[in-house]
């Protein structure tokens, strides 16, 4: 048995794609999304038990119930208001400790989240756990004898790595597709109850949690997912075209 814990987010549904019809206002990460359906599909060759670990409010819970109605074993959500505000650092933190508590063989994520788009928090989640990290995967090939084989994209080639568990593997693509739900499979994920682990539960320390414990601070945030964009094509040298972006960022 191969324990596989699957690092997710939950984000706001706007932020998915108005292709992909979204129930309610949350949304799994797109990234994560296609991280957890790779796993899924693994889980119908080789014997694993899946966990999806996300960091947020209460009120996700639904996502994590449609995460175990596809084929998730286990839903933790670490949910506390010291985890509020966290950036990559207390993130990873306080996703590290989580994973202590839990066994696992493989710990997957999905490479960003459309809210942030930062890309830090599997790299330096990997370097909390003092485990290799495999980034950029497309697939799993096999697991066997505590071996994993994945195929992973570098610049213009698709190359084949293995490498021995414990490891991260970062899957690079996306997708909002869930697949067809069985109503049965639903309706028992809504029966079965999601883990709710507090900072208490995972020994964590207060200063290193949330905004206290983070290393960067936002000091502003302006939405702008329904402002139109514009594009502008220039041509010119080097020079005329670092002017003229030195011209734009101070406008603006």
């Amino acid at each position: 048995m191969i324990n596989v814990v699957v690092c997710v987010k939950v984000v706001s549904a706007n932020l998915i794609g108005r292709k992909e019809k979204v129930d309610g206002i949350y949304g799994l990460n797109p990234y994560d999304m296609y991280a957890l359906n790779k796993v899924i599909e693994l889980k119908k060759k080789v014997p694993c038990k899946i966990t999806c670990l996300c960091m947020g409010k209460e009120d996700v819970k639904d996502v994590l119930v449609h995460c175990k109605a596809m084929g998730v074993d286990e839903a933790i959500l670490l949910s506390d208001r010291l985890f509020s505000g966290s950036d990559t650092y207390a993130t990873t933190y306080t996703l590290a400790l989580a994973i202590k508590k839990l066994n696992y063989d493989l710990i997957v994520c999905g490479c960003e989240a459309v809210d942030g788009e930062t890309g830090q928090v599997p790299y330096s989640l990997a370097q909390r756990l003092e485990l290799t990290c495999i980034p950029n995967v497309e697939d799993i090939d096999t697991i066997m004898d505590q071996e994993i084989q994945v195929r992973y994209e570098d610049g213009e080639y698709m190359n084949t790595v293995a490498g021995k568990l414990p490891l991260v593997i970062i899957f690079k693509n996306f997708t909002t597709k869930t697949g067809k739900i069985n109503l049965l499979k639903l309706k028992r994920a809504q029966s079965s109850p999601i883990i709710v682990w507090s900072a208490k539960d995972i020994e964590a320390e207060p200063d290193l949690l949330g905004q206290v414990g983070s290393k960067t601070k936002v000091c502003h945030a302006v939405n702008i997912s329904n402002k139109k964009r514009e594009i502008s094509y220039i041509e010119g040298s080097s020079s005329e075209v670092s002017n003229w972006l030195e011209k734009v960022i101070q406008e603006n």
